[in-house]
């Protein structure tokens, strides 16, 4: 029942004849795990060290919220995931608690920061090697211009002016793009 229509998600790959958005994506894991995994070693440490720190600055708290979020290092350590990922749902911490969750927060804006970044840079590289290898492919079929891709003379003005080829207009409207 629920596993075969589960099974329907593996439908998604279908797409990637058309995008190739997991080959892009896999390209740009694999050039960058070094970084990624490294990131994600240091996130385990701050999850770890931050909970066990939250443990012992937050149990013995006379709020019984915070003591019963608090009371074993698996508890602190969920509150701690919650804290680091940016979703902040207790408020009543001790004074160390404050502190620490406030390192914790520029801690956590870095761990995410980084994979973000770095998947961003990625996907850039390799958009731009794609992109020059289909010029590559138009030069070297002969259609170096494209003209032959552009069927009417409307299709051709539109791509002049696009690409800012021509008149004066046409570089307008490429420089306000």
């Amino acid at each position: 029942g629920t596993f075969v229509k589960a099974l329907r998600l593996l439908r998604l790959f279908r797409f990637e004849k058309y995008t190739h958005a997991f080959t892009s994506f896999d390209d740009v894991v694999s050039r960058n795990i070094d970084v990624l995994m490294i990131t994600g070693f240091s996130a385990l440490i701050l999850w770890v060290f931050f909970g066990s720190f939250l443990y012992f600055t937050e149990r013995d708290s006379l709020d019984e919220e915070m003591a019963s979020n608090y009371k074993t290092i698996p508890d602190a350590m969920w509150m701690t995931l919650l804290n680091l990922s940016g979703e902040s749902p207790l408020c009543n911490y001790s004074v160390p608690g404050k502190v620490a969750t406030g390192i914790l927060g520029l801690f956590a804006t870095a761990i995410f920061g980084i994979p973000i970044g770095i998947l961003g840079s990625g996907f850039e590289e390799v958009i731009v090697e794609e992109t020059e290898d289909d010029t590559q492919e138009l030069v070297e079929s002969g259609t170096s211009s494209g003209d032959e891709l552009l069927g009417s003379s409307f299709e051709r003005w539109c791509y002049n002016i696009v690409n800012g080829f021509g008149s004066p207009l046409a570089r307008a409207v490429e420089t306000a793009i």
